[in-house]
């Protein structure tokens, strides 16, 4: 093989392995630490079923929603970069500007969400009041949402993936810690009346809806991945997030909090998986707003 062959197969690789995980940050983020609560609403048996259901429906409505756009352009030639654009394609103004408000509700509230969380752990932490932590995040963050180029978030991903996954593997050694010391809690009996409540946090958790149309587009000519990239993710993230669901209760039985990180006895360690989580989700901000940014920026195009 010649040098300048060598150096494309490693450049489509790393190029490949770059898309991936903008796929996996595009749909981890913080939810996933109200499964353990979840999953004693809904039950440690039906934990899992419910989870796995959940992560069908999402692979294969996102899957159906990149073939109509890959279909749209292919017989007509139409733009459709955008949500709103598909819509609108589809089901004509009143279709668009329904999306649209949808997906800026959605990305702008899972933001909050993630400027919440952050503010509150810095507060704990550092010992700075709440909006001082706020003041100080929002400076960074203004910057980089500013970013029009989905694959300048490539390092981003890796940093923010690796983040997440150390709080993770780190609640998952506290839970397996706690089971070792006082035993499993089966709490197996699912609580019917707060079925909604458990399916509205697994969706939830899976909140790279959003995301798909940019990050598809961003791949380019490597598209024709994303539907084995996007279902591998899903595979993934039913396995990691059930187990983890079924470690959390096992650990804390019915004492399981809303959040699990509101469990934990403080410390270190403590410190350490919120510090993680921060370090994460600071780097999904940016991914999570860009469909409200692109929208915003071709609004403003317009007018």
């Amino acid at each position: 093989m010649s040098q300048s062959s060598a150096s494309n197969e490693t450049g489509a690789n790393a190029s490949l392995s770059g898309h991936f995980m903008n796929v996996v940050k595009s749909f981890i983020g913080s939810n996933y630490l109200a499964i353990p609560h979840v999953f004693l609403l809904g039950g440690i048996y039906f934990g899992p079923a419910g989870m796995s259901m959940i992560a069908i429906l999402t692979g294969y409505c996102c899957t159906l929603l990149v073939r109509v756009r890959q279909t749209l352009r292919d017989k007509g030639g139409l733009p459709c970069t955008t949500y709103g654009q598909v819509t609108s394609s589809v089901m004509g103004g009143s279709g668009y500007a329904f999306v649209e408000a949808a997906l800026l509700l959605t990305q702008f509230g899972f933001c909050v969400g993630y400027m919440v969380f952050m503010g509150t752990a810095l507060e704990t932490l550092f010992g700075v009041t709440f909006w001082q932590a706020c003041l100080l995040l929002s400076g960074p963050l203004m910057v980089v949402v500013c970013v029009r180029e989905l694959s300048a978030f490539t390092s981003c991903s890796y940093i923010a993936n690796f983040a997440l996954l150390v709080s993770f593997v780190l609640l998952i050694a506290t839970n397996i810690g706690g089971i070792e010391k006082h035993g499993f809690s089966d709490e197996s009996s699912p609580d019917l009346t707060k079925l909604p409540i458990f399916f509205g946090v697994i969706i939830a958790c899976f909140e790279g809806i959003g995301t798909v149309l940019p990050v598809e587009g961003a791949m380019g000519d490597l598209s024709d991945v994303y539907p084995k990239f996007l279902w591998a993710v899903m595979a993934i993230m039913s396995v990691l997030f059930s187990l983890f669901g079924i470690l959390g209760v096992g650990n804390y039985g019915a004492s399981v909090c809303g959040i699990i990180l509101q469990n934990l006895s403080g410390g270190g360690e403590s410190d350490a998986i919120k510090g993680c989580i921060v370090v994460g989700l600071f780097f999904t901000y940016a991914f999570q707003m860009f469909p409200v940014t692109e929208m915003l920026g071709m609004q403003c195009a317009v007018l």
